[in-house]
Protein backbone atom coordinates (compact mmCIF):
# COMPACT_ATOMS: atom_id res chain seq x y z
CA UNK A 1 0.00 0.00 0.00
CA UNK A 2 1.60 3.39 -1.27
CA UNK A 3 1.57 6.12 1.38
CA UNK A 4 1.09 9.87 0.22
CA UNK A 5 4.48 11.67 0.91
CA UNK A 6 4.76 14.82 2.70
CA UNK A 7 8.00 16.03 1.68
CA UNK A 8 8.10 16.10 -2.27
CA UNK A 9 7.97 20.01 -3.39
CA UNK A 10 3.94 19.42 -4.58
CA UNK A 11 1.87 22.39 -2.82
CA UNK A 12 -1.69 22.37 -4.73
CA UNK A 13 -3.33 19.95 -6.92
CA UNK A 14 -5.56 21.39 -9.68
CA UNK A 15 -8.60 19.60 -10.87
CA UNK A 16 -10.79 20.33 -14.54
CA UNK A 17 -14.10 20.12 -13.47
CA UNK A 18 -15.96 17.88 -16.98
CA UNK A 19 -14.24 14.67 -17.49
CA UNK A 20 -12.36 14.45 -14.07
CA UNK A 21 -14.32 15.78 -10.96
CA UNK A 22 -17.57 15.13 -13.43
CA UNK A 23 -17.09 11.40 -15.27
CA UNK A 24 -18.48 13.55 -18.40
CA UNK A 25 -16.72 15.59 -20.22
CA UNK A 26 -18.66 16.44 -23.05
CA UNK A 27 -21.27 19.02 -21.90
CA UNK A 28 -22.92 19.65 -25.45
CA UNK A 29 -22.52 17.12 -27.47
CA UNK A 30 -23.42 14.30 -24.75
CA UNK A 31 -25.33 15.84 -22.37
CA UNK A 32 -26.94 19.26 -23.55
CA UNK A 33 -28.24 17.98 -27.27
CA UNK A 34 -29.81 15.39 -25.65
CA UNK A 35 -32.30 17.85 -24.01
CA UNK A 36 -32.54 20.32 -26.72
CA UNK A 37 -35.61 19.64 -29.79
CA UNK A 38 -34.43 17.27 -32.44
CA UNK A 39 -33.95 19.86 -35.21
CA UNK A 40 -32.12 22.18 -32.99
CA UNK A 41 -28.78 23.38 -34.63
CA UNK A 42 -26.10 21.77 -32.69
CA UNK A 43 -23.21 24.27 -34.73
CA UNK A 44 -25.77 27.05 -33.04
CA UNK A 45 -25.58 25.43 -30.06
CA UNK A 46 -21.63 25.46 -29.59
CA UNK A 47 -21.63 28.98 -31.00
CA UNK A 48 -23.48 30.19 -28.33
CA UNK A 49 -21.81 28.08 -25.66
CA UNK A 50 -18.04 29.77 -26.75
CA UNK A 51 -19.53 32.80 -25.99
CA UNK A 52 -21.37 32.07 -23.05
CA UNK A 53 -18.14 30.46 -21.35
CA UNK A 54 -16.31 33.22 -21.06
CA UNK A 55 -19.28 35.65 -20.22
CA UNK A 56 -19.15 37.42 -23.75
CA UNK A 57 -23.13 36.90 -23.46
CA UNK A 58 -25.70 36.32 -20.57
CA UNK A 59 -27.55 33.20 -19.88
CA UNK A 60 -30.58 34.60 -21.03
CA UNK A 61 -28.80 35.26 -24.34
CA UNK A 62 -27.58 31.90 -24.36
CA UNK A 63 -31.28 30.45 -24.20
CA UNK A 64 -33.39 32.36 -25.60
CA UNK A 65 -31.81 31.84 -29.68
CA UNK A 66 -32.83 27.99 -28.93
CA UNK A 67 -36.53 28.55 -27.98
CA UNK A 68 -36.20 28.64 -24.07
CA UNK A 69 -37.90 31.82 -23.13
CA UNK A 70 -38.03 30.23 -19.31
CA UNK A 71 -34.97 28.36 -19.24
CA UNK A 72 -35.20 27.44 -15.41
CA UNK A 73 -36.29 23.56 -16.01
CA UNK A 74 -33.67 22.60 -18.43
CA UNK A 75 -31.20 24.39 -16.94
CA UNK A 76 -31.67 22.37 -13.67
CA UNK A 77 -31.80 19.14 -15.16
CA UNK A 78 -28.95 20.29 -17.60
CA UNK A 79 -26.67 20.70 -14.51
CA UNK A 80 -27.83 18.11 -12.38
CA UNK A 81 -27.39 15.38 -15.21
CA UNK A 82 -23.78 15.34 -14.29
CA UNK A 83 -22.35 13.12 -11.69
CA UNK A 84 -19.04 12.53 -9.58
CA UNK A 85 -16.34 10.68 -10.62
CA UNK A 86 -17.42 7.50 -8.19
CA UNK A 87 -13.48 7.84 -6.94
CA UNK A 88 -13.78 11.49 -6.12
CA UNK A 89 -14.87 11.46 -2.81
CA UNK A 90 -11.85 8.93 -1.80
CA UNK A 91 -9.05 10.53 -3.71
CA UNK A 92 -10.21 13.73 -2.01
CA UNK A 93 -9.95 12.20 1.19
CA UNK A 94 -6.32 10.76 0.90
CA UNK A 95 -5.11 13.86 -0.60
CA UNK A 96 -6.79 16.94 1.07
CA UNK A 97 -4.52 16.35 4.03
CA UNK A 98 -1.87 16.98 2.37
CA UNK A 99 -2.28 19.05 -0.64
CA UNK A 100 -3.82 22.11 -1.35
CA UNK A 101 -7.07 21.24 -3.91
CA UNK A 102 -8.07 23.70 -6.35
CA UNK A 103 -10.47 23.88 -9.79
CA UNK A 104 -9.27 24.99 -13.08
CA UNK A 105 -12.19 24.56 -15.44
CA UNK A 106 -13.79 25.79 -18.57
CA UNK A 107 -17.22 27.14 -17.53
CA UNK A 108 -19.99 30.12 -17.73
CA UNK A 109 -20.27 31.85 -14.98
CA UNK A 110 -24.04 31.12 -14.21
CA UNK A 111 -23.93 27.24 -14.44
CA UNK A 112 -20.37 27.57 -12.25
CA UNK A 113 -21.99 29.29 -9.22
CA UNK A 114 -24.92 26.90 -9.14
CA UNK A 115 -22.53 23.41 -9.56
CA UNK A 116 -20.57 25.07 -6.85
CA UNK A 117 -23.73 25.47 -4.97
CA UNK A 118 -25.10 22.51 -5.45
CA UNK A 119 -21.95 20.56 -4.94
CA UNK A 120 -20.68 22.39 -2.10
CA UNK A 121 -17.15 22.58 -3.83
CA UNK A 122 -15.94 25.50 -2.24
CA UNK A 123 -15.22 23.21 0.96
CA UNK A 124 -12.44 21.05 -0.96
CA UNK A 125 -11.63 23.35 -3.87
CA UNK A 126 -9.88 26.63 -3.28
CA UNK A 127 -9.27 28.51 -5.89
CA UNK A 128 -12.05 27.80 -8.33
CA UNK A 129 -11.01 28.98 -11.33
CA UNK A 130 -13.53 29.56 -14.29
CA UNK A 131 -13.97 30.72 -17.30
CA UNK A 132 -16.74 32.72 -17.25
CA UNK A 133 -15.71 34.56 -14.26
CA UNK A 134 -11.98 34.85 -15.63
CA UNK A 135 -13.03 35.73 -19.02
CA UNK A 136 -10.56 33.27 -20.89
CA UNK A 137 -10.71 29.66 -21.02
CA UNK A 138 -7.93 26.74 -21.07
CA UNK A 139 -5.85 26.61 -23.36
CA UNK A 140 -5.16 30.20 -23.16
CA UNK A 141 -2.21 30.99 -21.27
CA UNK A 142 -3.99 33.84 -18.92
CA UNK A 143 -6.42 31.27 -17.01
CA UNK A 144 -3.56 29.40 -15.90
CA UNK A 145 -1.43 32.28 -14.94
CA UNK A 146 -4.78 33.55 -12.87
CA UNK A 147 -4.62 29.86 -11.28
CA UNK A 148 -0.91 31.00 -10.08
CA UNK A 149 -1.89 34.33 -8.72
CA UNK A 150 -4.96 33.35 -7.17
CA UNK A 151 -3.43 30.66 -5.12
CA UNK A 152 -0.28 32.50 -4.36
CA UNK A 153 1.98 29.26 -5.49
CA UNK A 154 4.47 28.85 -8.51
CA UNK A 155 4.00 26.59 -11.34
CA UNK A 156 6.46 24.20 -10.49
CA UNK A 157 4.59 23.55 -6.84
CA UNK A 158 1.15 22.40 -8.86
CA UNK A 159 -0.07 19.44 -10.55
CA UNK A 160 -2.82 20.05 -12.91
CA UNK A 161 -4.97 16.80 -14.08
CA UNK A 162 -7.40 17.12 -17.19
CA UNK A 163 -8.51 14.96 -19.60
CA UNK A 164 -7.65 17.17 -22.86
CA UNK A 165 -4.20 17.09 -23.58
CA UNK A 166 -4.21 20.76 -25.65
CA UNK A 167 -5.05 21.76 -22.06
CA UNK A 168 -2.26 20.14 -20.35
CA UNK A 169 0.59 20.98 -22.80
CA UNK A 170 -0.22 24.82 -22.03
CA UNK A 171 0.03 24.21 -18.57
CA UNK A 172 2.93 21.99 -19.54
CA UNK A 173 4.83 25.43 -20.92
CA UNK A 174 4.25 27.57 -17.69
CA UNK A 175 5.83 25.21 -15.79
CA UNK A 176 3.05 23.25 -14.47
CA UNK A 177 2.91 19.23 -13.96
CA UNK A 178 0.65 17.43 -15.33
CA UNK A 179 -1.53 14.21 -15.07
CA UNK A 180 -3.29 12.93 -18.27
CA UNK A 181 -6.74 11.34 -17.13
CA UNK A 182 -7.56 9.46 -20.44
CA UNK A 183 -11.55 9.30 -20.77
CA UNK A 184 -11.18 8.83 -24.30
CA UNK A 185 -8.35 8.26 -27.19
CA UNK A 186 -6.92 11.39 -28.33
CA UNK A 187 -4.48 12.59 -31.08
CA UNK A 188 -2.68 15.30 -29.98
CA UNK A 189 1.54 14.83 -30.44
CA UNK A 190 1.95 16.31 -26.42
CA UNK A 191 2.78 13.58 -23.89
CA UNK A 192 1.56 14.55 -20.67
CA UNK A 193 4.45 13.60 -17.59
CA UNK A 194 1.67 11.06 -15.79
CA UNK A 195 -1.39 9.19 -17.29
CA UNK A 196 -4.07 7.62 -15.88
CA UNK A 197 -7.26 5.79 -16.78
CA UNK A 198 -9.41 6.03 -13.83
CA UNK A 199 -9.14 9.28 -11.36
CA UNK A 200 -8.64 6.28 -8.08
CA UNK A 201 -5.08 6.02 -9.43
CA UNK A 202 -4.28 9.24 -9.06
CA UNK A 203 -2.79 9.14 -5.28
CA UNK A 204 -0.63 6.65 -6.37
CA UNK A 205 1.39 7.96 -8.68
CA UNK A 206 5.12 8.53 -8.00
CA UNK A 207 4.97 12.12 -7.83
CA UNK A 208 2.42 12.07 -4.92
CA UNK A 209 4.34 8.97 -3.27
CA UNK A 210 8.07 8.92 -4.09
Amino acid sequence: MYEINTTNNIKLIAFDLFGVIFSEGHLISNVLMQLLPVNCDKSLVKSLYENFNTGNISEAEFWHPLGFTDYKIIRQTFLQSFKLDKDLQSVVNKLKPVYQLSILSNLPPDWADSLLELHQFEQTFSPQIFSGHVECKKPQPEIYRILLAQSGISAEHIVFIDDRLENLQTAHELGLKTVYLRREKETQEYRAEYKIDRLAELPGLEIFTA
